[in-house]
């Protein structure tokens, strides 16, 4: 789906269940056997952080709730040619 854009991750417990995506101005859910996210350097922590993966600090100060604290996503980012 090149026209669509994750918004987040969505999940049941810990388990990634599917995606919610925004297409065409319609946000809608994709759900599947298997999740891959690939976002690029910058673009898969911003999702795993807007999924409530990441820092507990940073993503309750922007009122996300927290599935996961891992203080590293988002840290210590270099874009590979």
């Amino acid at each position: 789906m090149g026209d669509a854009v994750a918004r987040r991750i969505l999940f049941k417990g810990k388990t990634a269940v599917g995606v919610e995506i925004e297409r065409s101005g319609k946000v809608s859910a994709v759900d599947g056997k298997e999740i891959i996210v690939s976002c690029g350097v910058f673009g898969s922590p911003k999702l795993l952080m807007l999924s409530g993966i990441g820092s507990s600090k940073e993503m309750q100060s922007l009122g996300i709730t927290v599935l996961q604290d891992v203080a590293g996503v988002g840290k210590h980012m270099k874009e590979h040619p």
